[in-house]
Order: structure tokens, then C-alpha cells, then sequence
């Protein structure tokens, strides 16, 4: 029976009507590359980790095409590529990096020698004259059904092929999923011309910007290593303290992570970003770059007197005792006594009136009457506190202003531009009473604050000093929250640092021998 007029218009009709949704989708596939396409644009003016950009990359890639996989290998020394990201909406699967040779081997490999970009609607099905053969170990061991692909050279701005971009399995919808040859026959389509064209144009994009971080995480590189060896060669003047750079570096890098991620309370308002977490490091891996100005003896006292000039007043007394042996008994216990004096410590009064008396006592040195003592041993011996006296101390706490004014005449970037201030008001007090400035608490950057904390702790708790032992957690603690009591310290920045033991990130291990490396550093929560 044949149709009416009525039934050949209907399906005219619902042809058209195919047709209008296809151009539809087409339309609103178009209008979605234009998005990804000023996505990728974007991304040439952000600043973000190569890693991140290549998730994104691919991410945007994949959408732009409606791929359900995607990947780029970079261009390594010696002629390899290294499998740098992978991403599939279809399997979870960990990503484990490895390189290949640039060699006709592989389709990658093909695509980063000769510059081709290459288009399969099956690579189960690639034309024999090519020299490589699909590489279907992933399908067999995950149950994949890789169809269609297309792989484009990246170049940069000199046409030099810095990576390749692989994208895999054009999809009907984004939502659908290919976990089996089935799945690869409903949904999966061949790329276009189109696709082609248009990954062309993304691919130039995309390598510029990976070429931009690259060069950005190598003068990060760069910097970090000049960073670490500036560190390096101040504590290598005084070995006692080795590390302490790193250590603070490690204490102010998760005390502003952490800090950040507070929602309540005082801190629920106070934020770190990635930029500021880079500037509070390198202020603390640098807030003692100062004491390359303080004279080496001085910045490496351990006690009062040096042992060589302990051992001269000890042949000064044996000398005595060869004279009066019958005083060697009154001899050896005034030795014994300024051996102890010599010793970092508080001096009492009373001790300080017995020093006194000694250092006067007459004695006989080449036919010459003289003081036992003379008035530089007497000034060092007599501290009341500590090992140094009032001119060296001065010279030490020198060391900060010698700090801001090094860090001042580096160029820093926008991102890393308090760096010095930061650097240079660590041993400022809130009441006033620090130095170098005697700055109050709102003259003093809140990063100048927690660096002053983490500083005082990790010089008491630390446990390569020979002239101390190295103080208990809880009492290094008490510490902080007296000195917080009495206007030196934020109480907040203390009472946080305890609270959320900021403390325990350096174990004793670490306290003992700091390995961490920056990157590392950086990367602690």
C-alpha cells in the first residue's frame, strides 16, 4: 500500500528535524571550542606549575574534542620523550611516567621526529606503510578499546617540537563512557578535519605556555639552588648550626599552610597563597644571610675564653704552682673555678666578687708582677649571662640590619617583594624591646611575627649546639607562651603554633640531621 502525500511529508518532516539537531549540536560544539580555545589563551597569562598546566591542558584539550582520554609526552635530553600526564574519563588508573625514544617506533615518537600530526579512526587498523604499530598493552591489561586517535606535534614560537599531544576516542556525548569494544562501537567516532585544524591551533597554543613554565619552574629552580647555597655558606662558618635555615624554612612553611586553611577564629580571614608561601620560605632560608658580616670566632663562641686562651691562664698557674708548691692545692681549685666560670651560664654575684678577686691575685711572667687574669679575659669571664660580651652581642644582632640591607639590593619580583622585611624584623619584639629597629607589633609584618616564633623555638629545641643541651618540646613551649605573656611574641601566632602542632613537623631525626630538600620543604602540610 502505498503512502499519501500526508506520510511522505511527515518523514521529510522528521528528516529535516534530524538534521536541524545535528547542525544544532554541531553549532553548540563550535560555540564550546570557542570557550576552550579562550581557555587555553588564558592560560598563557597564568602563572602555574608545569604540572597543573599539563593537567589543564589536556583537560581542555579533551573537551574541546570531546576525547575521552588524552595525554602529552615532553621532549627530554638524549632524544626521548617522557610521558608527562595522562588523563581518561573511562578508567582510574595511577599514573606512573617513563620515557621513549624519538624514534619511528612508536606513534608518539613518529609524531616529535617528523613533525606530522597523525589521524586514525582505528588504530587497530593502521595503513601497514608506517614503520610503528599500535602499542595495545594498556586495552589488554585495563579492558580498554582504544578507536580513534590523533596526535599533533607542540611546537614553540621557534617551530622547535617541544612534546606531543595525544587524544583518544572522539565521543557522541561527553558523558558516555568506553569500557569495552561495545562501548567503542556505540559511542566512539572518528576525528575530523575539523578536529584536526582546530588541535592544530590549541597545540601552538598549549606549547607556548608549557614552554612559559618551563622557563619559570627553571629560574624557580635557579633561584631555590642559589637560595640553598647562600644558606649553606653561612653555616658552613658555624657548623653549630646547620640546618637551621632549613628547619625555620620547614616550621614557617606549614605554620602559613595551615594558617591558611583555619576557617575559624582569629585566622579565619588570614590566607596564603602559592606566591606567599614561597616568599615566607625564602625569607626564612635567608633571615640569617647577615652574619656573613660577623667576624667567625664570634659567630662560632662556644664559651667565654677559646681553649687556647684557657690553656694560657692554665701555664700561667702551673707556672705559679712551680713557684709556690705549696699553694698547688689553692692553685688547681682557682683553676678549677675559672674552667667553670668559663662555661655559658648566669653568673651570680657572688661568684662574679670571687672572679674579681681572682683575676687581681698577683703573678710573675717573664720577671714581670702582673693581674692573673687580663682585662680581656676578666670582661669575657665576667658575663653575667650567656657566653658574649656587650660589644659582641652587638655585633650578632648586627647580623639582621646586615640581612635587610643584602636582601634589599636583590631585585626581587613582585610575588617575592617582602622577602626582606620579612627577613629583617625576626627578632623584633611586639613591645618594642627587639631589634634591629625596636619596631611595635603593627610596624612588624604578621610573616616578620611568625618567623620571630618559629626562630626562638628551633634555636632552644635545637641539638646541634655544643654549648647546650638541647631544650625539651615542653618547656621550648612554655617558653613561647611567657614570652607571648609578657609582649615579646603574638600570643595568636604561639597559641596556634601549639595548638596545631606546627612543632611536630620537625622530628628528632630531623632535629639531628635536616635532609629535606626545598622542594620537599615546600611540600610539607
Amino acid at each position: 500500500m502505498r503512502s499519501g502525500p500526508k506520510e511522505g511529508n511527515l518523514r521529510k518532516f522528521r528528516v529535516m528535524e534530524r538534521e536541524k539537531e545535528r547542525i544544532e549540536d554541531e553549532l553548540e560544539r563550535y560555540r564550546g571550542r570557542e570557550q576552550r580555545l579562550v581557555e587555553m589563551m588564558g592560560l598563557l597569562s597564568h602563572k602555574i606549575s608545569l604540572n597543573d598546566l599539563l593537567d589543564r591542558l589536556v583537560r581542555t584539550l579533551r573537551e574541546a574534542t570531546v576525547s575521552d582520554a588524552g595525554s602529552i609526552y615532553l621532549v627530554e635530553e638524549y632524544e626521548t620523550l617522557r610521558f608527562a600526564v595522562a588523563q581518561t574519563d573511562s578508567c582510574e588508573i595511577p599514573f606512573t611516567s617513563f620515557t621513549i625514544p624519538i624514534s619511528d617506533s612508536t606513534i608518539a615518537g613518529y609524531v616529535a621526529k617528523t613533525g606530522e600530526t597523525l589521524r586514525f579512526a582505528d588504530v587497530y587498523a593502521i595503513d601497514a606503510s608506517y614503520p610503528f604499530h599500535f602499542n595495545a598493552d594498556f586495552d589488554k591489561k585495563f579492558g580498554y578499546r582504544t578507536r580513534s586517535m590523533i596526535a599533533a606535534p607542540l611546537k614553540n614560537q621557534k617551530n622547535e617540537i617541544i612534546g606531543v599531544v595525544q587524544l583518544i576516542n572522539r565521543k557522541t556525548a561527553w558523558e558516555e563512557r568506553v569500557r569495552s569494544p561495545e562501548d567503542a562501537d556505540r559511542c566512539v567516532l572518528p576525528y575530523t578535519n575539523y578536529d584536526e585544524d582546530f588541535l592544530n591551533i590549541l597545540a601552538a597554543a598549549a606549547a607556548i605556555a608549557i614552554e612559559r613554565a618551563s622557563l619559570y619552574e627553571g629560574i624557580e629552580r635557579l633561584l631555590r639552588g642559589i637560595v640553598e647555597s647562600s644558606a649553606a655558606s653561612i653555616e658552613s662558618r658555624d657548623k653549630t648550626t646547620a640546618g637551621h635555615s632549613q628547619r625555620i624554612a620547614a616550621y614557617m612553611v606549614v605554620l602559613a599552610k595551615r594558617i591558611d586553611k583555619c576557617q575559624e577564629g582569629f585566622w579565619k580571614d588570614v590566607h596564603f597563597d602559592r606566591d606567599q608561601i614561597r616568599e615566607v620560605f625564602y625569607a626564612a632560608m635567608l633571615h640569617d644571610i647577615g652574619k656573613i658580616g660577623v667576624r667567625e670566632h664570634v659567630l662560632t663562641k662556644a664559651n667565654k675564653l677559646s681553649d687556647d686562651r684557657l690553656e694560657t691562664i692554665r701555664l700561667r698557674i702551673e707556672l705559679q704552682k712551680m713557684r709556690e708548691p705549696e699553694r698547688a692545692e689553692e692553685w688547681d681549685e682557682i683553676f678549677r673555678f675559672i674552667s667553670e666560670v668559663n662555661i655559658p651560664g648566669f653568673l651570680e654575684d657572688e661568684r662574679y666578687e670571687r672572679l674579681k678577686e681572682i683575676a687581681g691575685i698577683p703573678i710573675v711572667v717573664a720577671g714581670q708582677t702582673r693581674p692573673l687574669l687580663d682585662d680581656f679575659e676578666f670582661e669575657n669571664l665576667s658575663v653575667r649571662k650567656g657566653n658574649l660580651t656587650e660589644a659582641e652581642r652587638k655585633e650578632i644582632e648586627s647580623h639582621v640590619a646586615h640581612s635587610l640591607e643584602i636582601l634589599k639590593r636583590i631585585p626581587w619580583t613582585d610575588d617575592l617583594k617582602n622577602v626582606p622585611i620579612i627577613a629583617g624584623t625576626h627578632h623584633e619584639k611586639l613591645n618594642g624591646k627587639g631589634y634591629p629597629s625596636g619596631l611595635r607589633k603593627e610596624e612588624i609584618p604578621l610573616e616578620g611575627r611568625m618567623l620571630a616564633v618559629v626562630d626562638i623555638f628551633e634555636a632552644l629545641t635545637a641539638m646541634d649546639r655544643p654549648y647546650k643541651r638541647a631544650m625539651p618540646v615542653e618547656k621550648a613551649l612554655e617558653i613561647l607562651r611567657t614570652e607571648a605573656k609578657f609582649g615579646g611574641l603574638q600570643s595568636e601566632i604561639v597559641e596556634f603554633f601549639i595548638e596545631k602542632k606546627v612543632y611536630e613537623v620537625i622530628s628528632d631525626e630531623l632535629r639531628k640531621n635536616f635532609t629535606l630538600t626545598s622542594e620537599e620543604i615546600l611540600a610539607l602540610e
